[in-house]
């Protein structure tokens, strides 16, 4: 289905953007080396990984950033209270909140304790302040859903202890699908307006480019071996791989899982033409997203 020239055209068009790594973007300059290497347990990994992605502006997070770790109050959870203020703050102020390079998705709706949809206001600094703590204490309580990240970091600790056996790769990939889906499944049924397979890509993007130690080894966290999921109904992502379709493909009904094996071939042929050791899934595949923005660009020229 792939017109390899189409995919070898797009590889040669990367090589003329300023944004051809993982750490070319400015924001995941930031973070990528801020994040690598800590002794963060995997939860809290993620939710600063989250806390980034959500704003995508260095000054945001590391206004909130403090209160991420279990809070002063001698509670296991962030800071909320503190978190919702210093957001308050920043609302109030004059310069802009969020960064990064697309629209924010925000939260249009959260659900309550006795499962019914709650309608957030956010016409004040404070009200955006409070919808936004709705949205991290949304993803707090999805890592901490079913133990699954933690299991899945037992079978990724698995990987490396022993030497990456085929059947601890098939183990770790059950694991990160189990962890995935309860994640996902928790943020979409908790949550409305702020969160879909692009936002789950902006968390993901963190993990398949930095590791950490409790990994046991150099690879990253979500090394490309382990994804046995991946968010493929980014919007980017149907722009482009129907551009790299071959002609008599280009109308076919593509399913879910075909999209998922399509963006994994791609990812395999642009890492051999972009650097292998340069580039994980998330990486190649965000050539995509990259050329969509470039053809934005020059249509608004």
């Amino acid at each position: 289905m792939i017109d390899i020239d189409a995919i070898d055209e797009l590889a040669e068009e990367a090589f003329q953007r300023t944004m051809l790594t993982k750490k070319d973007p400015r924001d995941m300059n930031f973070i990528l080396p801020l994040l690598e290497d800590t002794s963060m347990p995997i939860d809290s990994f993620l939710f600063h990984s989250a806390l980034f992605r959500m704003y995508s502006k260095v000054e945001t997070y590391e206004t909130l950033s403090p209160f991420a770790s279990p809070s002063r109050l001698r509670t296991t959870e962030p800071d909320w209270q503190a978190m919702e203020g210093a957001l308050a703050e920043l609302y109030g102020g004059p310069e802009a909140v969020w960064g990064g390079m697309f629209y924010p998705a925000t939260l249009r709706a959260v659900k309550g304790e006795n499962g019914r949809w709650k309608k957030l206001p956010a016409k004040t600094p404070r009200q955006q302040a409070v919808r936004d703590v709705h949205v991290f204490r949304a993803v707090y309580a999805a890592l901490g859903k079913n133990d699954s990240v933690k299991v899945y970091m037992k079978q990724r600790r698995a990987c490396a202890t022993s030497g990456w056996t085929a059947s601890s790769v098939v183990a770790a990939r059950a694991a990160f699908q189990g962890w995935y889906a309860s994640f996902y499944e928790h943020m979409v049924s908790h949550t409305k307006g702020c969160f879909g397979d692009y936002a789950m890509k902006c968390i993901l993007d963190v993990g398949t480019n930095t590791t950490i130690k409790a990994t046991g080894d150099t690879k990253s966290v979500f090394p490309d071996a382990v994804l046995s999921a991946w968010p493929v109904n980014c919007p980017a992502y149907t722009s482009g791989i129907k551009r790299l379709l071959k002609r008599q493909c280009k109308n076919k009904a593509i399913k879910m899982h075909l999209k998922y094996t399509l963006l994994l071939f791609v990812h395999a042929r642009m890492s051999k033409r972009l650097g292998a050791a340069h580039h994980s899934v998330s990486s190649t595949l965000a050539q995509l997203c990259w050329e969509k923005r470039q053809n934005n660009r020059n249509n608004r020229r």
